[in-house]
């Protein structure tokens, strides 16, 4: 997870831009006509999440917008290019995505859905750059109270580590299994946050697989570095791979990793022998699948 500044975007012309040339006339109007409710709006959304209570908000439509109106403006916002210029802005406050960390940020996630809060699906600071991935995986999710989740605009990670890993036996070879714990930097109402995004995204899955391919491009390595000097030239290794890591962050999956596998005996001995690549995870009650018969029509 990254933590990024808010957009320092004039909202009121990103509404004006969105309307501009568009033929429903109407519309236009009604976005000029109120405009000040819009920013009001957004001041009392940040408002709210500064106070970590956005879970207040009231997502209900306003001066008789309605969803289909607030979609096509979003859509003018991606599209148009009067506004696409703000929507491009947007996608590059951060190369990689904020959420996972991993993937490049290719589409703009509302943090609270167009489904459930219309109006504000143009708020630039309701936009967030995010991938594909992580934009699918949390879909319409409902900010509610207890059910929040990480928002890289407003909330903090700290300076502490928060992701670790443990080192499992699955399928007789060597799985990694990602998990988080609050760092007593982070507040109890900051650590759920970002840990129900952690379970939301499936991101301890994600790290798991990340991390098995990691480990098998340097394997070969470590078996030879085991040759010659055992397992203190593995563990030297592995240290500074860590180290190297640090410059990605404390709380990459990559830090998480080494940090664990750098310091564990059993790891620098024997497990190096016993990992295995783990390429897929598909269902094995499909294999071998009898023939269904076909429904006979009544």
């Amino acid at each position: 997870m990254i933590k990024l500044e808010s957009p320092s975007l004039n909202y009121r012309n990103v509404l004006i831009k969105c309307v501009q040339g568009i033929h429903e006339k109407d519309l236009q109007k009604r976005v000029y006509d109120n405009i000040e409710n819009f920013t009001t709006r957004s001041e009392t959304y940040e408002e709210l999440a500064n106070a970590n209570k956005l879970f207040q908000i009231d997502g209900a439509e306003k001066d008789s917008f309605t969803y289909h109106n607030m979609t096509f403006l979003y859509g003018k916002l991606r599209d148009s290019s009067h506004s696409r210029p703000y929507y491009n802005y947007i996608l590059g406050t951060s190369l990689f995505c904020p959420y996972c960390g991993v993937q490049s940020s290719n589409t703009l996630d509302h943090y609270l859905p167009k489904k459930h809060y219309p109006m504000y699906s143009i708020d630039p600071v309701n936009l967030l750059p995010c991938c594909s991935d992580c934009n699918s995986k949390k879909s319409e999710h409902k900010q509610l109270e207890g059910k929040e989740t990480f928002h890289p605009y407003f909330d903090t990670l700290g300076h502490e580590r928060f992701l670790f890993v443990e080192l499992v036996n699955k399928d007789n070879t060597l799985a990694f299994r990602y998990y988080v714990s609050k760092p007593s930097s982070l507040s109890e109402e900051e650590f759920i946050k970002m840990k129900n995004l952690f379970d939301l995204l499936k991101l301890g899955k994600l790290y798991s697989v990340l991390a098995s391919g990691e480990l098998h491009s340097q394997i070969y390595q470590l078996k030879e570095l085991y040759n010659i000097g055992g397992a203190k030239a593995v563990a030297q290794c592995l240290n500074d791979i860590y180290v190297s890591t640090l410059n990605t962050g404390v709380n990459s999956w990559k830090t998480a990793l080494y940090e664990a596998v750098k310091d564990n005996t059993w790891f620098c001995n024997e497990g190096i022998h016993q990992f295995n690549y783990i390429s897929q995870t598909r269902d094995e009650t499909l294999t071998n699948e009898q023939d269904l018969q076909i429904p006979t029509s009544k």
